[in-house]
């Protein structure tokens, strides 16, 4: 793992796995994973999450740094929602100058913190316009990657036409040296081990020195038996494809783990003990590849960075696990 240092805060105890001893308490030095968005991506939202869009407001790397600082946390990495004027399931006009400028606006505001933001431009991989606004993005100055996300792009890894189609956008951004975060999940009730083999041997292998982040360890958020069979395949390729599992290829933990403790608050001990099985699940996959393969991200705006820092130090695993996955920093991050 490149840029891989250990980074901790004295303290006079903490709490790992759920054990009270006088330690260290790992803290992550970049989350890898937030989300910022504009008035016109709020407005694009409220159409497809309707009434509880209302919550919703505009962002700002301000308040990302605020969020940063409250964890403890020295950098992040902003991923542009320009993907969401590409959904299908909205109607937007001029659809493209708004991904543009909603890409700009982060761009932007992580250009205010140059020293501790970085900005991920995004685009649905299927629109018309995607390469032209790889290419901009990569020519633009202010990005230092790409964000897709296939799940609400609505990409079929089923599909060989599509699946030709996102190939192109890897191989540009391959060319053009900008590293991927991939939201891999896709709307497929049967995705799963299947859609992993297709993007590992159909996308994967032809751009075996691209920098790829993958978002919530292949899953759509919290671990799940899926999620799992999805890791599995990757673990496998560090055998079969170990020139394209290298250190470029990281996993993000966005999202990925939950605190029952507000569920046996709640008297829900079946949602809590379910929680409960799922952290397990992902305790036991981070140590059966190495922590080192794995970075911290929150996933913000669903969740608070601080929050979720607690919730992974809760996770049942070795302080010194907690301190390498803590650490770790993507290849992109200086």
């Amino acid at each position: 793992m490149k840029n891989l240092s250990l980074v901790c805060l004295l303290m006079a105890s903490a709490i790992i796995g759920g054990c009270s001893q006088q330690s260290t308490t790992p803290t992550p030095t970049v989350d890898h994973h937030m989300h910022i968005r504009s008035q016109s991506a709020v407005d694009v939202l409220a159409q497809f999450r309707g009434p509880d869009a209302d919550t919703l407001s505009p962002t700002n790397g301000a308040d990302a740094i605020r969020l940063l600082d409250s964890a403890g946390v020295e950098k992040g990495s902003l991923l542009s929602l320009g993907y969401f004027f590409g959904m299908p399931d909205v109607s937007v006009e001029n659809e493209y100058a708004k991904v543009r400028a909603e890409n700009n606006y982060v761009a932007n505001e992580a250009a205010k913190y140059p020293d501790r933001l970085y900005a991920f431009c995004s685009v649905n991989p299927l629109a018309k316009y995607a390469i032209e606004e790889v290419r901009r993005c990569a020519s633009h100055g202010g990005f230092t990657g790409l964000k897709l996300h296939f799940g609400n792009s609505d990409v079929d890894l089923r599909d060989d036409g599509q699946v030709q189609r996102v190939r192109r956008i890897f191989q540009e951004a391959d060319k053009l040296n900008l590293p991927v975060v991939l939201h891999m999940w896709t709307r497929d009730e049967k995705y799963g081990k299947k859609d992993a083999e297709v993007f590992l041997n159909e996308v994967l292998a032809t751009v075996p020195d691209l920098t790829i982040q993958i978002a919530h360890l292949g899953g759509a958020g919290f671990y799940n038996a899926t999620t799992d069979s999805v890791m599995d395949v990757f673990e496998s390729a560090f055998k079969t494809h170990p020139k394209v599992m290298d250190e470029d290829i990281v996993f993000d933990i966005g999202a990925a783990a939950a605190n029952p403790k507000l569920a046996f608050e709640a008297g829900d001990t079946t949602k809590a003990q379910a929680i409960q099985k799922r952290n397990r699940m992902l305790a036991e996959r981070i140590k059966k590849m190495g922590a080192k393969h794995f970075v911290f991200g929150s996933d913000w705006w669903a969740r608070n960075p601080a929050d979720f820092v607690d919730v992974i130090r809760s996770l049942p695993l070795k302080e010194q696990q907690l301190l390498v996955l803590f650490a770790n920093r993507a290849p992109y991050v200086e």
